[in-house]
């Protein structure tokens, strides 16, 4: 039986909380459910499925694993060959359990929010309904481990559409794509809703942290990860703190690289600024701290269109944004705020104190983005956008079982192929391990010692 609605698969590489997540459930909630219907892929439980949940909204998981594990995540096993024979050996059997998900719920187009998975586009082909790239940063030579090129060549061969968050986004993935007449913009939408209702009063900052009252807040919001710049935003925050002792500099968000941490609390400690510059970790409701929050700075050193932006806009706050990509296209420069270089924290300690010294035009620069960005980031704007995208495809999409069969069987025996190397590859990598351990404790054995003397005499 054909479906009335069209029906549209959303893979994820996460169930967290960020900026990406929060741009898909406000897509969820405003797709217009009388000619679309939602449903999202997770490889696990987290906040962004029990949110889709209370919504309504169809949630499934599955296994799924990156196929470019980001360098900067500080993972060890990220950083080793092996990680890729990891993920080659269960790429088939994880493609075919989405390929039964798609068939399943008789799934019309398949939307990966994500550069970072592969099998929702492989698990496309292979069942021969049309795939859209959802594209929220730039995948850059110091990323991961595979080639850039190879990387945007994949997603250009396997997508119909691909959809970049910021006119910034699309430019670089030009670069490397002979087709760009499949890239579109579209831009995230805020749903202003979240900012103008009872929630924001439930929590505050001011009752988890009482050394906040009488002080101006400056805040950076995200993961803690080196790209976000959070050193440069340290050292800007003890260049403004040895002038001002009336701020307070906050980091709101979960820890993604410990290393970074302890190296940042260690050089916070050393200047005797731990109580001035906060760590806070994950808080699970952003418009509510941004309600307490004086600025907002985004201190990045690459961006696609960071939604937390958007939220701090929407909230009537100002930003201070690095000139790191998307930020460019939504901070204007002077009016909403400040935009100021990567990597400068004296060009950032200064704008940040132009702010800190003038309330009045902290209020103007905050009011002046709200209205800024009421039309043109409107939740509903963005959700229309895809809705055009999804039924233009489905209207044009032409599939062709011959060729179907043969891109199937192809691509399925691929994938069997290359799990099959993968296990072989990982096999003897353990024996190259037993080897080298078998060396080093044969080295520390007196017998080496006396065989070297007996064989340099000889």
């Amino acid at each position: 039986m054909k479906n009335s609605k069209s029906r549209i698969l959303i893979i994820m590489h996460g169930a967290g909380s960020g900026g990406v997540e929060q741009a898909i459930i406000t897509l969820c909630r405003f797709l217009n459910k009388e000619f679309f219907e939602p449903f999202v892929v997770f490889p696990s439980d987290g906040p962004m499925k029990h949110a889709l949940d209370n919504m309504g909204v169809k949630t499934i998981i599955s296994p799924i694993e990156w196929f470019t594990p980001p360098k900067y995540l500080g993972s060890a096993e990220r950083k080793e060959q092996f990680y890729y024979n990891k993920f080659l050996i269960t790429l088939n059997e994880r493609t075919k359990k989405l390929s039964e998900i798609i068939k399943g719920h008789n799934i019309n187009i398949v939307h990966s929010s994500t550069l970072t998975i592969a099998e929702g586009a492989i698990a496309a082909k292979i069942t021969g309904i049309p795939h859209i790239w959802h594209i929220h940063g730039k995948y850059a030579a110091d990323y991961s481990f595979l080639p850039i090129r190879m990387v945007y060549s994949f997603i250009e061969d396997f997508s119909e559409r691909i959809v970049a968050v910021s006119n910034s986004v699309k430019e670089f993935i030009s670069k490397y794509t002979s087709e760009k007449e499949k890239i579109d913009v579209i831009y995230n939408g805020i749903d202003f809703e979240r900012f103008n209702s009872e929630n924001l009063y439930k929590t505050s900052l001011f009752t988890d942290y009482p050394c906040l009252k009488e002080k101006k807040i400056v805040s950076l919001i995200g993961r803690v990860y080196a790209v976000k710049g959070i050193d440069i935003y340290v050292d800007s925050a003890i260049k403004v703190l040895e002038k001002r002792n009336d701020v307070v500099f906050l980091i709101i968000g979960p820890i993604g690289d410990q290393e970074l941490l302890n190296m940042m609390k260690k050089k916070i400690d050393n200047h005797n600024m731990s109580d001035k510059i906060i760590f806070t970790g994950f808080r699970d409701n952003i418009p509510s701290a941004l309600n307490d929050i004086d600025l907002v700075v985004c201190a990045s050193y690459s961006e696609g269109f960071p939604y937390i932006v958007l939220e701090s806009m929407a909230s009537s706050k100002p930003v201070i944004s690095t000139k790191c990509g998307g930020p460019e296209e939504v901070v204007l420069d002077g009016e909403t705020g400040y935009l100021v270089n990567t990597g400068d924290a004296d060009e950032l300690s200064k704008a940040i104190l132009s702010m800190v010294d003038d309330e009045k035009k902290m209020i103007t620069m905050g009011q002046a983005g709200k209205e800024y960005i009421l039309n043109k980031f409107s939740a509903n704007n963005y959700a229309k956008k895809f809705e055009n995208i999804y039924a233009n495809i489905i209207n044009t999409y032409s599939y062709s079982p011959k060729e179907d069969i043969i891109w199937k069987e192809f691509i399925l025996n691929s994938l069997s192929n290359l799990g099959n190397l993968a296990k072989r590859v990982s096999g003897l990598e353990h024996e190259v391990r037993d080897i080298k351990n078998f060396n080093s404790h044969f080295k520390g054995n007196m017998f080496y010692s006396m065989l070297r003397k007996v064989l340099r005499k000889n």
